[in-house]
This record gives structure tokens, sequence and C-alpha cells, in this order.
């Protein structure tokens, strides 16, 4: 299993005092006149909810284009990926889905009692939607094509906020009431009645903090949520829309513009420069720029500074028991080395005894370059593993000893399967890419192919040495017709082929 996080490390410039939004906001091209809801990243693209339907971005957001066929109604409130595939949440119509980047949509609200979509939330492959309308929890474990609600424990109103971590999910109320399942949504407990306000827009979890905000400011607790200090001080509009971290700093949405600390909310600066519209609606942090979207201007963008450590990819591996661990830096200015932590998923915060170390540990330590100006790779091995789920993060630290950590990457470590086999594919019929996973239970030389109706070769997918383990390969078939198609495995003396349906 391998999970890939792209991030921008934001660390403080000198002694820390100045603010890493050097530049004016600039409007986007496409979106002008629309009210943006969400703005998340897929690939390598990047993805709108409006009051105009989902509009999609393939230069990083400087230009945006609508991408609405399918849907029946376009005022999308939430947006989420599960593997290859993305949803969009409506305020009146439920679940969409897309299987092509969001070129088609398809309605998927089986067994969706309640059809007003607040929030949609992945965790591992499950997909949640909390909705206004009667504040309902449903989860689906198959992609959205079927839903079932879940109560057992909750007791809230419309406006349902949630995110998750290490395993864990948290759900936001409209009465400023948090409830927390270790259990993948089954059951839920209330773990906090502390935040003031009428309601909560957002949670997030950044680091050892979780920050909430409401129509009363940002709230912070460093106990897992079991209480919350205010921490608002600078903010001239106290209704938060939404927030963003990215490394220490900071990013708060107000219907008075953006504001920005790099004191985990001890202090906030005003940073709306430039802004025509100065409702923000939602925020993303992408790559080294931060993206505002508006209530009628659309979405404007932001350059952050050129900053000391700048690490643009961090992945993370499974090979039989051991998890290899790889980042790369574009730049780095006194780079004292990496801490690399990590700790087994999932945790439950309230076993934890408000430990704000959030179960982490020192796995090991990779040396930095100093100051360099040429891209750097990294390597770490964590060995002989039990099996189980690993959340892995750098705490990147500077020679005057300031500090950083990066965003977390998690893996799966399991024993290598008994025996060969061959999936069927997902999902099938499929329009226009399909996943096929194998597993082998010993070091082979794999092949896996991919022939038409009559058995000419149309792709060849894997074609190496691959060690014991679980894997899988994506069919883009957009250049092929509609039809039937076989795959076939071979590894070593073993070989199996299986049926897929392409259907356009």
């Amino acid at each position: 299993m391998k999970s890939t996080t792209r991030f921008l490390l934001l660390m403080y410039l000198l002694n820390g005092s100045i603010d890493p939004l050097l530049a004016q906001w600039s409007q986007t091209n496409g979106l002008s006149g629309r009210k943006v809801n969400e703005i998340i990243t897929f690939g390598a693209n990047l993805f709108a909810g409006t009051d105009g339907g989902v509009f999609r971005s393939t230069d990083n957001g400087a230009n945006w284009i609508q991408v609405n066929t399918g849907l029946t109604d376009t005022t999308i409130v939430a947006l989420a990926v599960l593997d290859t595939i993305i949803f969009a949440g409506d305020a009146a119509s439920g679940v969409f889905r897309s299987n092509d980047n969001g070129t088609n949509w398809s309605e998927v609200n089986s067994g969706l009692t309640d059809t007003f979509i607040s929030d949609l939330l992945v965790v591992g492959s499950t997909l949640f939607a909390g909705t206004g309308d009667g504040g309902k929890m449903f989860r689906s474990q198959n992609y959205g094509t079927t839903w079932a609600q879940i109560t057992n424990g909750l007791s809230f109103y419309d406006g349902t906020v949630l995110v998750s971590s290490a395993g864990n999910i948290y759900l936001a109320d409209d009465e400023c009431v948090i409830f927390l399942s270790t259990n993948n949504g089954s059951n839920w407990t209330q773990i906090s009645t502390g935040i003031t306000g009428t309601f909560i827009s957002k949670l997030i979890i950044s680091g050892a903090n979780f920050f909430a905000g409401s129509n009363r400011g940002v709230f912070l607790s460093t106990n897992n949520g079991s209480s919350w200090t205010q921490v608002s001080s600078g903010l001239t509009d106290t209704t938060i829309n939404d927030l963003v971290a990215s490394g220490t700093d900071l990013f708060a949405a107000t219907n008075g513009g953006v504001f920005h600390s790099s004191n985990n909310g001890a202090s906030w600066t005003d940073v709306s420069t430039g802004l025509t519209d100065l409702s923000v609606r939602s925020l993303l942090v992408s790559g080294t720029e931060l993206l505002a979207g508006t209530e009628i201007g659309g979405i404007f963008r932001e350059s952050l500074s050129a900053l000391p450590v700048e690490l643009v990819s961090f992945t993370v591996s499974s090979t039989l028991l051991n998890a290899e661990l790889k980042w790369k830096t574009a730049t780095e200015v006194n780079n004292y080395g990496f801490v690399v932590e990590k700790r087994t998923t999932p945790v439950s915060p309230l076993l934890q005894g408000g430990d704000v170390s959030g179960g982490w540990s020192k796995a090991g330590f990779v040396e930095g370059n100093g100051t360099i100006n040429t891209p750097k790779n990294y390597s770490f091995f964590d060995k002989y593993l039990s099996t189980g789920k690993y959340s892995y993060r750098l705490k990147q630290i500077d020679r005057d000893g300031k500090f950083v950590y990066s965003q977390e990457v998690e893996v799966t470590i399991s024993e290598p399967p008994k025996e060969f086999v061959l999936m069927q594919n997902y999902p099938n019929p499929f329009n226009p890419s399909t996943v096929i996973s194998y597993q082998i239970p010993a070091n082979s030389h794999v092949s896996l192919k991919v022939y038409d109706a009559l058995g000419r070769e149309a792709a060849l997918l894997v074609n190496e040495v691959k060690e014991a383990g679980s894997y899988s390969a994506t069919f883009e078939a957009s250049k092929f017709s509609s039809g039937m198609y076989f795959y076939t495995l071979t590894a070593g003396s073993f070989t199996a082929t299986k049926k897929q349906l392409l259907m356009k």
C-alpha cells in the first residue's frame, strides 16, 4: 500500500516575524460571480464546488472550466476524493460521483433519506456524508453505491462538519458540540461543549493541535478536543468560514477577508490586500500558493514566499514487514535534519490522558544538507514492524533549533500473502479507467497484460520483478473502444485471466 502527500513546509524567516504572504491576491479566470464553497486537489488538477456546479483547473487555479455533465442540481457545497473517484455533495440533491476526472457525473443516493448534504469525508475506503436538514449521518462502504444511516450516540442538529485523524472521526453540530467515533462511525461519544457561538463551521487537526472555527472566532484544543481556548486576537471578523493549516502556519477565511497566524492562533494578521471580495468562503494551500474562494468573486490566489525548506514530496510504501519513506526537498537553508516520527493507528485520543504527543515516537533521524538550492532526495527504512497501520511524519529542524512538522502519510504493514490471487477489477463495468489488484506470496517476475476480445494485446500494465506483497495497477482505457477485455496475470508459474467490460 502506498500513500503520497504533497505539501510545502512553511517556516519562520529570520526571527519569525515576517509574514509569509508577500504579494497581493490576484483573481483567477472563469469563476467571476460564483460563490465558491470548497476547493480540493485531485491528482494534478484542482476542483471547486460552487453555486454553479463543479469547476476544474488544470493549471493550479489560474483558469477554471465548468464540468457539470450529469449534475441535476448545481449547488455544490462539498467535495471529496476516494481512490480514483471524485464525489460532490449538493445542498438539495444528495451525492454525485465522477469516475472520469469530473467530465461526467452520476447520482448515488440509494439509502440517503436526507439529500441536503453539508459535508463529505473519506476515511480509508469509507465515505461519510453529513446532512443539514434534520442532521443525519450516513456511511457508504462501496463508493457511494449504497448508504446506511448511522446514529448510535448522536444527538445533533443541522450543520454537520467532519474531520478525521489517525482513524478517529470527529463531528461538529449546529449546537457547537463535538462527537468522536473510534470505530468508523458505528458509535459516537460527545467530547466537548466548550466552544461558543451558534454553529461550528470547520474542524482541522494540525500536529498536536485541534482547531475549530465558529461564528465567534477560532478555538484551540491541545488535549484532543476535551477542552477549548479561544484564540482570536487580531481577528477583526470572527465569523469563521474555513480554516487551513500548512506547517506551523494557520489561515482563516472570514466574512472580512483572510487572516494568518504563525503562533497557533495566539495572534492574527489580516492578509487580504488585493481581495476585491472580502467574504471568503473556502481556502486551499496548493504547492506554493494559497487559494481563496469567495462569495461572488470566484477564486483568488496568492503566492507564498520562498521559504528556507521546501519539501515537495513525501511517500511511504511497505515491503514485507518494512516501511520505506522517501522525501524530496527543492531548496534548503540552515537545515539541520529530519526526525522521523511514527505512531500506530488507529489511536483513541480519549485513551491518551491528554497526551499532546498524540502517540508519536521517534523512529530515527536523517541529516539535512544545510544550505543548498538544488533538489535533494532522502530516504529512511523502518524495519521489522508488526502487522498493522502506521502513520509517519517528519519533524524538520533548523540549525537554530526551530522546527516544523510535515503532514502525515500512512501505510499498512501486513504478512505476505499465502497464495497467488488475481482480483476482479474495480469498477466493472468502467469508463475510462479501472484498477486491477493482485497478490503474490513470493518474489516473482510479474507480467500483467490486457487483451481485446480478439486476443490482441491492448496494454502492458506490469513487467518487472516484484517482492511478495499486494499490488494494484490502473488500466487507462480512454483511447479504447467499448467492449469486453481480458487481463492476464503471470507470476512465476502462476497464470490467471479475468474479464472486464469497458462501457462508454
